[in-house]
């Protein structure tokens, strides 16, 4: 099983999402203000994942 991890902007807060349960989406020209990085830092700190070596 693989899991999609992305910011909710309408809950505020990181989703966890299965792919095989997505049926659609659409990508948007809009792009999230903050960096990939610093979300995937805030992520690890809220789930308690360590940082890989």
């Amino acid at each position: 099983m693989r899991v999609l991890m992305a910011w909710c902007e309408l809950r505020q807060d990181f989703r966890h999402f299965r792919t095989d349960r997505i049926i659609d989406m659409a990508l948007h020209e809009v792009r999230y203000p903050r960096r990939r990085t610093v979300l995937l830092k805030e992520w690890r700190e809220t789930q308690d994942v360590p940082v890989e070596n």
